[in-house]
């Protein structure tokens, strides 16, 4: 849990304060964020004003993908939205509404991010995405280096996307797929970008997922950058993605709309 300066001064006492989430990546967890200068860009992009000050969460996720497991022995979407942003908000000074409320990650926690705002745009204002795991719909359609990277999931990940390897879990868990199979909240402010030296090959997932976000009317940025993969490229994407939420962040509430792309 990441406090912005002032958080328990006595005069800020009834203040409360909008909330980001960051999904951490594979094999990673929420240490990283401190280690690697997570906390340190976002304190940086406060003090250049980039970015209104905010209580930021950095969730275990493990190794689950931030799916409910085929298994069902690791519900971790039910718990983040049941659980985890009921505590948050019960816990701290948090504006509990989705307009004060956005959602970033990396690599596996990139395609979290976007999962859960394209099927919960209720919840959340906006989602910024880095390297995020978009593979191709189709797993056959997969590079030879995407396919070494399903190959990994299967061996490893059994218990998340089953054995063998379930199409309907990995369609749920794919954000390209999602993007496909869901109506995304027109309200809903998205950004996703990625290396175009991506040792995973996430860039080409990236272009694909913007293609169909364009084909269906979703409006989203996306950008593929100098870099690889891993956080010396976060390093240099994070600060512009810090100044998109923050324009979510100030902007005035949009209505709900029923009217979106099929």
């Amino acid at each position: 849990v990441y406090l912005p300066k002032g958080y328990e001064a006595p005069e800020n006492a009834k203040k409360r304060w909008p909330s980001l989430y960051f999904l951490h990546g594979l094999f990673e967890g929420p240490e990283r964020w401190e280690q690697r200068g997570g906390a340190e860009l976002l304190d940086a992009a406060v003090r250049r004003g980039d970015l209104t000050p905010l209580v930021a969460i950095v969730p275990a996720g493990e190794m689950s993908f931030f799916v409910d497991s085929a298994d069902g022995k690791q519900p971790y979407a039910r718990f983040f939205f049941e659980e985890l942003i009921p505590h948050v908000d019960a816990t701290y000074r948090t504006v509990a509404q989705r307009e004060r409320r956005v959602l970033m990650g990396s690599s596996m926690g990139g395609a979290g991010a976007l999962r859960y705002a394209f099927t919960r745009g209720d919840v959340f204002a906006a989602v910024a995405a880095h390297s995020p795991a978009v593979m191709p719909a189709d797993m056959n359609d997969a590079s030879p280096r995407a396919k070494r990277t399903l190959g990994f999931v299967r061996e490893r990940f059994s218990s998340v996307f089953g054995d063998p390897l379930c199409p309907k879990a990995y369609r749920c868990a794919n954000p390209l797929t999602v993007a496909e199979d869901v109506v995304i909240d027109p309200r809903l402010r998205i950004w996703f970008d990625c290396g175009e030296d991506d040792r995973y090959e996430f860039d080409d997932g990236c272009r694909a997922l913007a293609d169909v976000l364009a084909k269906k009317g979703v409006a989203h940025r996306t950008r593929i950058l100098p870099g690889g993969h891993g956080w010396d490229y976060l390093r240099s994407a994070m600060p512009d993605a810090f100044k998109f939420l923050d324009e979510a962040l100030k902007a005035p509430p949009k209505p709900e709309s029923r009217k979106a792309a099929p």
